[in-house]
């Protein structure tokens, strides 16, 4: 075509061709040529060791994959974001899960890609990081409802409803996102999917008492008052309203399932899941569910077959007391055949629908019908037979019909204890002998207590648990301290009753937590009935027996946190955590035994004692760092009786990370106090003799893999490590060097004659050499830690040299990471003290020589200390001469302000015949020494806290320090 028809007509392009046509003028340019180099470019750089440089590459790369989304489904592309989720900075992390986050959602086909990384960053240690994954999930859900891991999602999500307060804000509004957000053109059929969503959820929660989806609900639907916005008072009619919808269709299900839950397992689990789900409303929103008893009553008439069977009656159980009494008009016969009912499962089936059962008979008894001759027909018949159980066992324990009852007494037992606790048998018309009954009933069952069967033994503490919860001051008297402590303290006491005890303890905080909130709701509603504001004249008497029982048991409780099996500590944990939560003790009395469960091998354990102290930091900051070496000492005692057959270490493998190094992270944010805590560490290898080696060992083993953020943190430590190894470390070797030549002969060897000395035929004092060594390992543990820490934190002998504590600048607050993640290694001291005190033969040549071999590796490792501290200060330490470094070092030793050279008159060997050594000419002495000489006058150096030299003067006996 002529340019001048092109010019006189005007001509139109499709889109497609528009497409084809910028892409074929694009490829021949020279980004588009070398689009492959640039791009494994950045990929290269996203391997830095800067920070920034990491971070500037990964949002080159967000900029490119905006440009084209469909280069995620590169490998190359998928490797290297992958690594860059594992990155040790938080920024790098952060924006590689955007990067991900922004591409997953228009481009579906790559979330299932991308779903297994993302998922595992919402445990990242980064709030932003935790954030930004929480907030993709949710959009995930909303955006695809048909990917197939939505459940997996919600889970994950829940683990994380008891994180920090801008988490849990963030998980409870993304789940009113989900489930509870108003749409006006929803179908029945998007209902059903909402309802199907959170009955999976509940299915499949790791709690089985799903506390998450009560704790929600009550935030969505918390009370009116004069701090509640519109937007709050909106919320909870929108809230009430989905609930109301949902709970219709759970009950809808319930009953269609009904018909094709027999023989089918999946639909017998979804009927479970179904009746869980309502459950869980009427906790919250019981009134909307008293509507439903009578559709749900006939469910207390099936026959339980299998274990799915009996959880169906277990919730419709529990229902049914929270509903009941919120019921409109309910007629008699319905009352009567309800408590029919529940009379006729408390004698036919076991513990957990036994328990529903009179709870649910006291809800309707105490509230409703006051049928009392009913729960005491009951009572009278399990007494009865306890009470001949007992007789006919005191006059003949031999008796063979005993066996043959005792399952009856086994269930008499446990219900008397439950009929105790939820009917006052000692008022009104419950009973004509009323104040015998409460101690009959006392004294039986601390008769059982005691018993030698072990079965029996374990309802009668079961039964006295519930007793104790109406009638808590009996707890306090001898005989019942004194069952609870022998139990608990007691080495062979069995671990069901210390359960049992501990789990008495739990079920008693707890009980007492519920009665003190409804009485302070029920208290304010008088009171601002009556326009009453002042509440101090207002207390309870309970409150202060709880107390007194928690202060009672307080040591027995802390005892079982040093158990062997994993359901006493977690029982304990449990206890203690409540007993915090409640305020009953002084959490100073607690925290050094939380920050030693820290290092239990439980995770659950583990979880829940550092969310305790998070709390109790955020509380009483300064208790957690006056408790932390106690707690670090109680982490150890753990440790010894988790392993006592293995060396205790200090850290988790894969990858090494310090036991302690959670509460190291909470008590760093104050340099103060992170300094006096890691010097109190570091001092505990000064007095080898107050310290056994083994806590020093878990002590070396935590501070070479604590979570160090900073450049000061490491350089720190490797501060005060150099200052202790300088003086204990020539202390022990200047004694270990008595030992061997003698204390006359080793004043006169100096460290270059000893290097020249031949090979030493005997020691002088082995016993006393091997005893040095022995201390000494624990100086061998500290100049391993210096190297370890240098090593992974790639510093040089200059930087450490170079570093002050005393110095302010900004310079050392830059961050760090790791560059390898190998793990402590002293195996040359646990070799080292193995060999000194296990086999110990000083009559033997073999030991003497292994002796020596100790020393002289002891001495190299000193005198390489020496040697680091002079080395190469002006040059690349990598890359200079070991053999002209060790020229400069004697160079310079007249230099070293440690030790100083003196002129000394020769003395005369005093080596004994029997055992003569072969000493050097420069080093044997070449007159004998006067007896009764003047003593000069001596000169020390001592090390002051600014790393500086001052000379003084000494009379006194210097030891070499």
């Amino acid at each position: 075509i002529k340019p001048s028809v092109l010019k006189s007509q005007r001509w139109s392009v499709s889109g497609s061709n528009a497409v084809r046509i910028a892409q074929f003028l694009a490829s021949s340019r020279s980004l588009s040529i070398n689009f492959d180099i640039y791009l494994n470019k950045i990929l290269m750089e996203l391997q830095e060791s800067a920070i920034g440089l990491r971070t500037k590459a990964m949002k080159a790369l967000a900029a490119i994959i905006s440009a084209d989304p469909n280069i995620l489904h590169r490998d190359e592309i998928r490797l290297g974001v992958h690594g860059r989720f594992m990155d040790q900075a938080a920024s790098v992390r952060e924006a590689a899960v955007d990067l991900v986050g922004r591409f997953v959602l228009d481009k579906p086909q790559l979330t299932l890609q991308y779903y297994p990384m993302l998922s595992e960053r919402i445990l990242d240690k980064g709030v932003g990081v935790r954030k930004r994954v929480i907030k993709i999930l949710r959009d995930i859900c909303i955006q695809q409802p048909g990917f197939p891991k939505l459940t997996e999602i919600c889970i994950k999500l829940i683990r994380r409803i008891n994180d920090e307060d801008g988490i849990r804000e963030l998980i409870a509004k993304v789940f009113m996102d989900l489930w509870f957000a108003e749409s006006k053109d929803e179908t029945a059929e998007g209902l059903i999917k909402r309802v199907v969503s959170i009955t999976e959820t509940v299915a499949e929660s790791p709690d089985q008492n799903c506390d998450w989806f009560k704790l929600l609900l009550n935030q969505y639907l918390k009370p009116g008052d004069e701090n509640t916005t519109e937007k709050d008072e909106e919320q909870r009619v929108r809230v009430t309203a989905q609930s109301k919808k949902m709970i219709d269709c759970l009950v809808d299900s319930v009953l269609k399932l009904e018909n094709f839950s027999a023989g089918n397992a999946s639909n017998s689990s979804r009927l479970v899941s179904c009746l869980h789900t309502i459950y869980l409303f009427a906790e919250a929103v019981p009134n909307l569910v008293a509507r439903h008893c009578t559709t749900l009553h006939p469910y207390l008439n099936m026959k339980c077959n299998k274990q799915i069977d009996y959880l169906v009656l277990y919730h419709v159980t529990r229902t049914l007391e929270l509903v009941l009494p919120l019921m409109e008009h309910p007629s008699d016969e319905f009352l009567a055949s309800v408590e029919e009912d529940m009379i006729t499962l408390i004698m036919r089936y076991g513990q957990l629908i036994v328990q529903a059962c009179i709870s649910c008979l006291g809800v309707i008894i105490n509230t409703m019908t006051h049928n009392y001759k009913l729960a005491q027909d009951s009572f009278k018949k399990f007494f009865i037979c306890l009470a001949q159980y007992r007789k006919q066992h005191t006059e003949n324990p031999e008796d063979p019909s005993l066996e043959t009852q005792k399952g009856v007494v086994v269930r008499s037992l446990f219900t008397v204890g439950l009929l105790c606790q939820h009917f006052e048998f000692d008022q009104g018309k419950v009973a004509k002998q009323a104040s015998s009954i409460q101690a009959q009933v006392y004294d039986i069952l601390m008769f059982y207590a005691k018993f030698a069967d072990e079965e029996i033994r374990h309802r009668a503490i079961s039964g006295l648990g519930f007793f104790f919860i109406r009638y808590d001051r009996l707890m306090l008297r001898e005989n019942s301290r004194t069952l609870y402590i022998d139990i608990l303290k007691g080495f062979d006491a069995p671990v069901k009753l210390k359960c049992q005890v501990l789990k008495n303890l739990q079920l008693h905080l707890m009980s007492d937590e519920k009665r003190l909130t409804r009485q302070n709701t029920q208290m304010r509603q008088d009171l601002k009935r009556e326009g009453i504001t002042d509440l101090k004249t207002y207390g309870d008497d309970k409150s202060t027996v709880s107390g007194a029982v928690a202060q009672m048991l307080l040591d027995p409780i802390h005892h079982c946190f040093f158990h062997k099996m994993v359901q006493v500590r977690s029982a304990a944990v449990q206890v203690i955590c409540l007993v915090l939560h409640q305020g009953l003790l002084h959490p100073i009395s607690c925290i050094q035994y939380l920050i030693g469960i820290c290092t239990d091998i439980d995770e659950v354990n583990r979880v829940k004692a550092e969310q305790t102290l998070i709390e109790l930091d955020g509380k009483y900051p300064l208790f957690l760092h006056s408790q932390f070496f106690p707690g670090l000492r109680e982490s150890f005692k753990l440790q010894t009786a988790l392993f006592a057959t293995h060396p205790v270490r200090g850290f988790r493998n894969n990858p090494p990370i310090s036991l302690l190094s959670h509460v190291y992270a909470l008590i760093r944010t104050s340099k103060s106090h992170r300094h006096s805590q890691l010097v109190c560490m570091i001092k505990q290898f000064d007095d080898y003799k107050r310290t056994d080696i083994n806590l020093l060992l878990y002590i070396a083993d935590n501070l070479a893999h604590m979570s160090y953020q900073i450049l000061e943190e490491p350089l720190f430590v490797i501060h005060h490590l150099a200052l202790l190894i300088s003086t204990s470390g020539s202390t022990y070797l200047e004694q270990a060097k008595d030992a061997v030549y003698g204390r006359d002969i080793a004043e006169t060897i100096q460290d270059e004659d000893e290097e020249e000395v031949e090979e030493i035929d005997a020691v002088e004092d082995l016993p006393r050499l091997t005893e040095v060594l022995v201390q000494c390992q624990s100086c061998t543990l500290l100049i391993l830690l210096k190297k370890h820490l240098m090593t992974q934190y790639n510093l040089t002998d200059k930087r450490c040299h170079e570093f002050s504590p005393l110095e302010s600048t900004k310079v050392y607050d830059k961050q760090i990471t790791r560059h390898s993640n190998a793990a402590y290694d002293p195996s040359q001291v646990l070799s080292a003290i193995q060999r000194l005190t296990l086999d110990v033969d000083y009559e033997s040549e073999e030991f003497e020589r292994s002796t020596l071999m100790y020393y002289k590796e002891f001495r190299d490792l000193m005198t390489q200390q020496d040697l680091s501290e002079f080395r190469c200060s002006d040059s690349d330490p990598e890359n200079a001469d070991p053999d002209k470094s060790g020229v400069k070092y004697y160079e310079r030793r007249k230099e070293l302000p440690v030790k100083v050279r003196k002129e000394r008159k020769p003395r005369l060997s005093k080596t004994p015949n029997a055992k003569k050594r072969k000493l050097s000419k420069s080093a044997t002495p070449s007159s004998a020494s006067k007896k009764g000489r003047q003593r000069k006058r001596k000169k020390r150096y001592v090390v002051n806290s600014d790393s500086e030299f001052s000379e003084v003067d000494d009379d006194s006996d210097y030891d070499g320090t």
